[in-house]
């Protein structure tokens, strides 16, 4: 009874696009006590895409009330969009929901509620779903390495690496990997750890919690000067 009469209204207002977008309207609470509304639909291999944008319900504990009003709801508005990584056709999801933009629905930036769903629908339609599942082929999973290669790419080019290949081993780890005459590279992501290996022995070990350009100043110290293989610690 809390959220019916909000979730009716929202049903009336975006149910026909998402009809016909395919989205179900899915309840439910993460690791708090609000609620979440996604929308979001399941392909042919049973993969959960969803939309990034959402209704966020405060619970009755927060409100103190019987029925929720819009005051108590906000909507994540976020700018998905698929980015290429590496050169053999992998690809990682910028956006991700809870990474995403809150606006209270009465926001004066949106409004409205009535404009509220005016962007709704309008994000619905513009912005990619996101795969909710890992380790799926050919889509990256680690922030971490995600991050890593808008630095990672220029340092490769200026040294004539002109093939970065991705990849994931069968331990789930996700790599970089690229190659000159006479020696192979590779930026494995570990346990909370970034390796740098050099011809299948490890030069580094970093604490991926590093910045991006700390970590390649790092991997192109490695790979610049060849260090015989031990491995250090930062």
């Amino acid at each position: 009874m809390y959220l019916r009469k909000r979730l009716l209204e929202i049903k009336k207002r975006i149910g026909p696009i998402t009809k016909e977008l395919g989205l179900k309207h899915t309840l439910a609470q993460m690791n708090s006590d609000n609620y979440h509304l996604f929308f979001e639909r399941k392909d042919r291999n049973g993969v959960l895409w969803r939309s990034a944008t959402c209704f966020t319900f405060d619970c009755e504990r927060m409100t103190g009330l019987k029925e929720i009003t819009w005051d108590h709801i906000q909507i994540g508005l976020v700018e998905t969009r698929v980015v290429a990584i590496g050169d053999n056709g992998w690809v990682a999801y910028h956006g991700d929901w809870p990474g995403r933009g809150f606006y209270n629905v009465d926001d004066r930036r949106l409004g409205s509620v009535e404009l509220a769903f005016d962007a709704v629908e309008d994000a619905l339609r513009k912005y990619p779903l996101v795969p909710q599942n890992y380790g799926l082929p050919k889509i990256m999973d680690s922030r971490d390495m995600i991050d890593l290669w808008p630095y990672l790419e220029p340092a490769c080019r200026k040294r004539g690496f002109d093939h970065v290949e991705v990849g994931r081993d069968v331990e789930g780890n996700e790599f970089y990997r690229f190659e000159d005459q006479d020696s192979v590279f590779e930026i494995v992501k570990g346990q909370q750890r970034v390796h740098v290996v050099i011809d299948d022995e490890i030069r580094a070990t970093l604490p991926s919690r590093h910045c991006p350009e700390e970590l390649v100043e790092e991997i192109t110290y490695q790979i610049d000067h060849h260090l015989s293989p031990q491995e250090y610690e930062f």
